[in-house]
C-alpha cells in the first residue's frame, strides 16, 4: 500500500499547494475613478488576462450590494435599473445610467474562475482592483473621496484577511491530518514487521520409540523385543 493511498488527504494538500497564490487570479478592472454629475452614467470595463474558465463574475458595491451579474453562458441578471451589460464573461462593459448621489461607492468585479490544470478542477474567487464612482451636484468634495476610498479600501483588507485565514487553517488541517495519517501508517508498518520477524517457529514433528518391556517377563522365551513407532 502506497503513502498517498493510506493517507488520502494528502492528495488534498498537493492540490492546494500546486494552486497558484490568490494575488496571481485578478480582474483588470478600468477606469480607476470617475467623477459625474447627477443624473449622469459611468461606464466600468472588466476583463480576463489569465489562463481559466470564468464561471461568473458580479458587478457589486463595496463587496455587499450586487448591481449586476454576469454568467459563463452569456446570462445576464441587474439588481439595478437603467444598466446596461456589453461583451462576455471575460470581457465586458456595465454602464449605469441615471445616477443618484447615494450611489457614490467604489465598485467592484468580484467573481470566481475554474483552473484547467488541476484535478478536480478548482474554483478560485477573484476580484478586481475597484473603480470609485463619486457622484456630484456639480461640487466636487476631495475630502469625500478620499474618506470613501479609504473606507472601501479597510472593508477589502478585511475581507482578504479573513479569506487567507480561511486558507491558512484549512491548510493547518490537512496538514495535521496527513501527520496522522503517516503515523498511523508507520504504527502499522513496524506491527506487520516485528510479528513477522519474531514468529514463533513451528516445532518439528519427533518421532518416539517405545520399547515393548514384556519380554522381560518372558523368561522361558528367547524372542526379541518389539519395537512401536509412536508418532
Amino acid at each position: 500500500m502506497s503513502l498517498i493511498q493510506s493517507c488520502p488527504s494528502l492528495s488534498l494538500v498537493l492540490l492546494i499547494l500546486s494552486v497558484p497564490s490568490l494575488g496571481e487570479f485578478e480582474i483588470n478592472q478600468s477606469p480607476y475613478k470617475i467623477i459625474v454629475q447627477e443624473g449622469g452614467s459611468v461606464q466600468i470595463t472588466c476583463s480576463f488576462t489569465i489562463q481559466g474558465e470564468p464561471v461568473g463574475v458580479y458587478l457589486q458595491r463595496r463587496l455587499t450590494e450586487k448591481v449586476t451579474y454576469i454568467q459563463n453562458n452569456g446570462d445576464k441578471f441587474f439588481d439595478r435599473n437603467h444598466t446596461e451589460v456589453f461583451g462576455n464573461v471575460r470581457n465586458f462593459t456595465v454602464t449605469l445610467h441615471w445616477l443618484q448621489k447615494n450611489e457614490s461607492d467604489l465598485y467592484m468585479c468580484d467573481g470566481t474562475i475554474r483552473i484547467p490544470s488541476s484535478t478536480p478542477k478548482s474554483l478560485i474567487p477573484i476580484r478586481g482592483s475597484g473603480t470609485l464612482v463619486i457622484i456630484t451636484d456639480g461640487i466636487y468634495n476631495g475630502s469625500f473621496s478620499r474618506n470613501l476610498l479609504e473606507d472601501s479600501q479597510t472593508k477589502c483588507s478585511r475581507n482578504d484577511s479573513s479569506a487567507w485565514m480561511i486558507y491558512v487553517f484549512i491548510v493547518l488541517v490537512v496538514i495535521i491530518l496527513i501527520l496522522i495519517g503517516v503515523f498511523i501508517f508507520l504504527a502499522k508498518t513496524t506491527q506487520t514487521a516485528f510479528k513477522h520477524c519474531y514468529k514463533p517457529k513451528k516445532k518439528a514433528n519427533q518421532n518416539i520409540v517405545y520399547e515393548d518391556m514384556s519380554y522381560s517377563l518372558r523368561r522361558n522365551t528367547g524372542s526379541n523385543p518389539t519395537y512401536y513407532l509412536a508418532s
